[in-house]
């Protein structure tokens, strides 16, 4: 079993005594943050949707009048719930009218919540944008992240005054901005990895480029490169721009976490996988696709989404040929986003 730094650091304090056994739970209390699976799910059930929006007063203003055959093209009643008709990826969609009320717990749910990861503007919008609806709800969400403590105390622009450009080369490949990320850097966590989680589930790499630290470049390393083929590229020493996409999701990774971790900083870990969670699966601003859309070919449910509608394919084989499709125009999208 693996042991991350956070309880290795737990196992290593002293025990207390019986006599302050109270007074030292206090305190460890006070200064660790909780596992993100313990912070409280918030509840946007379609019932209570509904049962909010009946204490709304502008929605059961908009309600009233499409009952008294007031014609709403852009509004629709369905089982008690009014949506606002919206028009995404040449398709009709039914996003859910959001009633006042639930604005506040919405935003905490999919900006301050581990598994949204205290990410900007841009991510945060493109996770509600074909879900919910508000009046007014990208200047709503800008508001409130301009308002967010960590945001404030941990975003830094990142904006350089523009010199002799160079475009950058457009993935060719789904997996190519896919982020994963481990507690530990032994070579043997990192062998195991690359097997278990990278080469037996999307199959061998064509090249793999890492830094020269101990735990890339060791024998096992070596023998994995040798026995799948792959090509093992070190970047050059003290020139971060040789791996300019794992330096900079780095970046983004220390700031996310930072508004997350505790007074001592110990318990980072702990909120690793729900941090890579959001990233995966927020709008890449260089793409615009989220990087879990470019790897599966479809959207991921948000833990907080109400339930999606179902449908069945007549056929079996046809939803292979819709993903693959869906896919495909992804990764042209992708591709036209960054050169143009």
């Amino acid at each position: 079993a693996v042991t991350t730094r956070a309880q290795a650091k737990l196992q290593a304090q002293p025990q207390p005594s019986s006599a302050n056994t109270s007074s030292t739970s206090t305190t460890s209390q006070s200064t660790c943050s909780s596992p993100p699976m313990a912070t409280p799910l918030h509840d946007f059930s379609l019932s209570r949707i509904r049962s909010e929006q009946a204490q709304d007063v502008i929605i059961q203003q908009i309600i009233q009048q499409i009952r008294n055959n007031r014609r709403y093209e852009s509004f629709i009643i369905q089982h008690g719930i009014l949506y606002k008709l919206a028009y995404r990826d040449d398709a009709t969609i039914k996003l859910i009218y959001v009633p006042s009320k639930l604005i506040p717990e919405i935003m905490a749910a999919y900006h301050d919540h581990p598994l949204s990861g205290h990410f900007g503007t841009g991510r945060t919008w493109s996770m509600l944008r074909n879900t919910y609806y508000w009046p007014r709800m990208k200047a709503t969400i800008t508001s409130y992240i301009k308002s967010c403590d960590k945001c404030s105390q941990f975003n830094v622009d990142r904006h350089k005054p523009p010199g002799f450009l160079q475009p950058i080369q457009p993935p060719n490949e789904v997996f190519q901005v896919f982020a994963k990320a481990s507690p530990t850097n032994t070579a043997q966590d990192t062998a195991r990895i690359l097997m278990e989680e990278i080469i037996l589930v999307h199959g061998s790499p064509d090249t793999i480029i890492t830094d020269q630290g101990a735990h890339f470049k060791n024998e096992l390393l070596q023998a994995i490169s040798n026995l799948t083929c792959c090509k093992h590229i070190f970047s050059t020493p003290y020139h971060p721009q040789t791996n300019g996409q794992t330096e900079r999701w780095n970046s983004t990774f220390l700031t996310q976490i930072a508004k997350y971790c505790n007074t001592d900083l110990n318990n980072w870990d702990t909120f690793l996988p729900s941090i890579v969670y959001a990233y995966n699966n927020g709008i890449h601003s260089s793409t615009g696709i989220s990087p879990y859309q470019l790897a599966f070919g479809r959207r991921q449910r948000h833990p907080f989404n109400p339930p999606a509608t179902t449908f069945v394919f007549s056929k079996p084989h046809d939803y292979w040929t819709q993903v693959i499709q869906y896919r495909n125009a992804a990764l042209k999208q992708a591709k036209q986003h960054i050169i143009h």
